[in-house]
């Protein structure tokens, strides 16, 4: 049985021990986004696209280009909430979840969601290219 969108978002906005919440969170986000690439892959092979671009589903969101130079697009929404997701905000996530939930790193768990991402992109990141650079000297 999948996850809801519903059953994941309550649980993404739990307070708990903040390792085992953040376990919580990992394996329940990742089955959520697990499910809704089944449910956009299955919509493509039965043929039935109206139901990708259902917007009682949700499954794709517009997403307007709003500088009049780029592209409008839509991408396949990833959000557990009233907020989007696409793909990458939502592999982000996935990767902070499942570092702190290990105790690799130190990180601020009550940091809203762009500050989690600018540290990830600051901290974690920074230290993996360091690693890698220190590992093919």
């Amino acid at each position: 049985m999948a996850i809801s969108k519903e059953s994941v978002g309550s649980i993404m906005k739990k307070q708990v021990d903040p390792r085992a919440l953040a376990a919580e969170k990992l394996k329940a986000y990742r089955e959520f986004v697990i499910y809704r690439l089944r449910e956009i892959a299955l919509s493509i092979e039965s043929g039935c696209l109206e139901d990708v671009f259902d917007k009682q589903e949700d499954l794709v969101r517009e997403s307007p280009a709003g500088d009049c130079y780029g592209a409008d697009n839509t991408y396949i929404n990833f959000g557990y909430d009233e907020d989007g997701m696409d793909i990458k905000d939502a592999l982000n996530l996935i990767a902070y979840l499942k570092i702190y939930s290990e105790g690799l790193y130190d990180i601020p768990i009550d940091m809203e969601y762009d500050e989690k991402i600018s540290w990830w992109n600051e901290t974690v990141a920074q230290k993996a290219i360091d690693d890698y650079a220190k590992d093919s000297d």
